[in-house]
C-alpha cells in the first residue's frame, strides 16, 4: 500500500445522504489545466479524469459532461500546489443536494502518471480522479482499506470496487441497467497534439494557447494545446 494521504479536506455536507439532486443527474466539469507542471500531455490529463468519470457513469445513472469553461462547470478541477511531493494529493468539496458549483484541487507538487499497475515513479492520476468524483458525488471516506474511497491510494485498487458502488448507490443514485455508448472524440475539436510549420522561428509565449514543444525539422514545431478549444 502507499501510505500517500489522498485527500486534504472536504467541504462538510448538509444532512446525512447528500448527492446531486435528480435520479439520473446532468454534471458537468472542467479542468483548467494552467497549475499543471509534469510530463503529462492535456490529452492525457483530460483522458484519466474521462476515465474516472466513466467509471462511476457505467455503475449509475449520471451523465458527467466535460465542458470548455470553469464557468459552465458544476465541478471545476484545476491544479495548484498543497504540501509537494506524497503527503496529501488531492481534495475535493462534496455533494450537498444543490447544483452549486463544487472545487477539486490536484496537488502541482506530486508527481502525476497513469497506469493500472504498480504505481513506481508517480501517482496514478486515474485513479485519485475516481477517489475525488467519490466525493464530489456525495461519499465520505471509508474505514475499509480495500476501497477505492479508503483514505490511503494503493497500487491493487486502481478503480472503484463493488463496496465504493453500493455506498454510492446507498445515496439514492439509480443503478444503470443499460451499457454507456463507447467514448467518441468531439468531432468538433480539433486534437490535443499536432505539428504546425511556421515560416519564422517560433519564441516561448508566441501562441498563450499552446506549449511550444521541440522543433521537429525546418519550421515545423509540436504545437500542444494548454485548453480544449470551444466547439466553434
Amino acid at each position: 500500500m502507499h501510505q500517500h494521504y489522498v485527500c486534504g479536506c472536504n467541504v462538510q455536507r448538509l444532512g446525512q445522504y447528500a448527492k446531486w439532486p435528480g435520479l439520473s443527474p446532468r454534471i458537468t466539469w472542467n479542468v483548467d489545466l494552467s497549475g499543471y507542471r509534469g510530463n503529462l500531455t492535456p490529452a492525457q490529463i483530460i483522458g484519466a479524469f474521462q476515465l474516472a468519470w466513466r467509471w462511476w457513469a457505467e455503475a449509475v445513472e449520471i451523465t458527467p459532461v466535460m465542458v470548455s469553461t470553469a464557468g459552465e462547470a458544476m465541478v471545476r478541477i484545476h491544479f495548484a500546489r498543497i504540501d509537494g511531493q506524497s503527503g496529501i494529493l488531492a481534495w475535493s468539496e462534496l455533494a450537498d443536494n444543490t447544483d452549486q458549483p463544487k472545487t477539486q484541487r490536484y496537488d502541482s507538487g506530486d508527481s502525476w502518471i497513469i497506469t493500472m499497475a504498480v504505481m513506481v515513479g508517480g501517482i496514478d492520476l486515474a485513479r485519485v480522479a475516481a477517489h475525488e468524483i467519490g466525493h464530489v458525488l456525495g461519499m465520505e471516506h471509508d474505514s475499509d482499506s480495500d476501497a477505492l474511497l479508503a483514505p490511503f491510494i494503493q497500487d491493487d485498487v486502481p478503480k472503484p470496487t463493488p463496496r465504493d458502488i453500493q455506498r454510492l448507490l446507498a445515496l439514492g443514485y439509480k443503478k444503470r441497467t443499460t451499457s454507456l455508448p463507447d467514448p467518441d472524440p468531439d468531432p468538433e475539436l480539433p486534437p490535443a497534439e499536432y505539428t504546425i510549420r511556421f515560416k519564422r522561428q517560433l519564441a516561448a509565449g508566441d501562441y498563450p494557447d499552446f506549449v511550444l514543444g521541440s522543433k521537429r525539422e525546418v519550421g515545423d514545431y509540436l504545437m500542444t494545446r494548454v485548453h480544449p478549444l470551444p466547439p466553434q
